[in-house]
């Protein structure tokens, strides 16, 4: 799996951590966004996501667009350090090993 993707799978994690926190829904972050309830379910699924949809999204969870993407850069780091040494990991086990780290770090955000 290339880098891109997993920053993508790491971003779609934080996107879908802090909507979480935020106990917000999946389909009333939908229509604010631009997306479907099922493009944000691929989105937070690890998606390629516009600039403009990662915008709408941490305007609408409260958060500055460099604060999400700087978690998400975070995370990668801690999942590259994981799977350094099994560079053809299945994309559920990099959703798994970035979920881990977000919990960990969640007293953080």
């Amino acid at each position: 799996m290339k880098e891109y993707e997993i920053y993508c799978i790491c971003l779609g994690r934080a996107l879908r951590h802090l909507r979480r926190r935020f106990e917000v829904e999946q389909w009333e972050i939908a229509d604010k966004v631009g997306l479907s309830q099922s493009g944000i379910s691929r989105l937070e699924g690890g998606g390629k996501v516009s600039v403009e949809t990662l915008y709408r999204y941490s305007v609408y969870i409260e958060r500055d667009i460099s604060f999400v993407v700087g978690l998400a850069s975070k995370i990668m780091k801690e999942v590259l350090d994981i799977i350094e040494a099994k560079k053809d990991m299945p994309k559920q086990a990099i959703i798994s090993f970035a979920d881990k780290a977000l919990k960990e770090s969640s007293g953080s955000i």
